[in-house]
């Protein structure tokens, strides 16, 4: 066996590309990402099958061919993924990012991973890092990473490869990825070619919170408990995306005396409406302080449950002009559908230097989450 065709056993061992098509397992968090207040009169989120579909149905003709036309090629991506066709399924799968707008998590996973199956490293990397700018489910995004750290090790990037691999058990412990890590760490202390770790660059100070968060970026209400001495100001911000505004960023702000400063990323929503593309949400759920420590709860969930907007593209395929007849074949499919998947987690912050850091990010219980 040859050392690629081994990475790709392994990768499909792993089921590194799973995060698509995973049974939901919790109930529905909703919709609604912390960095947005609704707007007055707005229409109720759907929160069930019929009102999702119903909510697809009012949308332009041409949003809804090409929720359609995306759904359709990724599951022929998958099927002929599944058979081992896999020039065929990159090229659905390639297709099908044609109908969207923006980096699609899903369907640049996928294709990275299909990639992979061929060899084509430079590829297989540039799908993978498109749909880790979007990958919010920690599942689908610990596979994704996983999937570069592979990438990067065919290359012979060491160092990257561990950096992803790290990443990706922060996000999903899993004992296979943690060997692999360590067969990794042994090799590059054996052969001294690790690097040192880099030092971030220290971002810009602003002397209010104002000055960090102009328009269109958006100062987030969180309630947060009493700051123990010698906690800095702390405020929340969300801004959206340069190259996609509807991909929207809550970060941790401090005010470190120097002036008010972005700490990290805490929570992601895909904002964008596409019928299939299962968009996440997440929002900031509860904060405390433990032992000199910020731990923030996030919630997040899926717009949808996976293959709910396949029932509906089929029965429209069956029922084009009967309105009825289609809705109760949808409503036949997706009888005891469970709700959307949905998650939970926790950001550690601890004071170094005067600033907090993020130092730990764990398994959160929804009842811990929702407290």
């Amino acid at each position: 066996m040859s050392w690629a065709r081994g990475l790709v056993l392994l990768a499909c061992t792993l089921g590194a590309c799973d995060g698509c098509h995973s049974r939901p397992q919790s109930p529905d968090l909703g919709a609604a990402g912390a960095a947005r207040e609704p707007e007055a009169n707005a229409p109720t989120e759907p929160t069930s099958p019929a009102g999702r579909a119903a909510a697809h149905a009012r949308a332009v003709p041409e949003a809804r061919d090409r929720a359609s036309r995306r759904a359709t090629l990724l599951a022929d991506g998958r099927r002929h993924g599944e058979a081992g066709r896999h020039a065929d399924a990159l090229r659905s799968l390639e297709d099908a990012l044609r109908e969207v707008e923006g980096p699609d998590a899903a369907l640049h996973c996928e294709a990275g991973f299909q990639a992979i199956q061929l060899g084509q490293w430079p590829l297989a990397r540039r799908h993978l890092l498109a749909g880790l700018e979007v990958a919010v489910q920690p599942r689908r995004r610990a596979a994704c990473l996983y999937n570069l750290a592979l990438v990067e090790e065919a290359v012979d990037e060491r160092a990257a490869a561990i950096t992803a691999l790290r990443q990706s058990l922060a996000l999903r412990p899993n004992g296979a990825v943690e060997r692999k890590l360590r067969a990794l760490e042994a090799e590059a202390t054996s052969s001294e070619s690790e690097p040192p770790a880099t030092v971030e660059e220290e971002p810009d100070a602003h002397p209010t919170l104002q000055a960090l968060c102009a328009p269109p970026c958006q100062v987030t209400s969180v309630e947060l408990p009493p700051l123990p001495e010698p906690w800095p100001e702390l405020a929340f911000v969300t801004r959206p995306g340069a190259d996609w505004p509807a991909i929207l960023t809550t970060w941790l702000a401090a005010n470190d005396g120097d002036g008010w400063r972005d700490v990290a990323p805490v929570a992601e929503t895909d904002d964008r409406d596409v019928y299939g593309a299962l968009e996440a949400s997440e929002e900031i759920a509860g904060a405390r302080f433990e032992d000199g420590t910020l731990v923030l709860s996030i919630a997040g969930a899926f717009d949808e449950p996976p293959g709910e907007a396949d029932h509906y593209f089929e029965c429209e395929r069956r029922h084009p002009a009967d309105e009825e007849a289609r809705m109760g074949c949808f409503e036949a499919a997706t009888a005891g559908v469970p709700p959307p998947e949905s998650w939970a987690y926790a950001l550690v912050f601890e004071l170094s230097e005067g600033r907090p850091t993020l130092v730990e990010r764990r398994a959160e219980s929804e009842t811990q989450a929702g407290e």
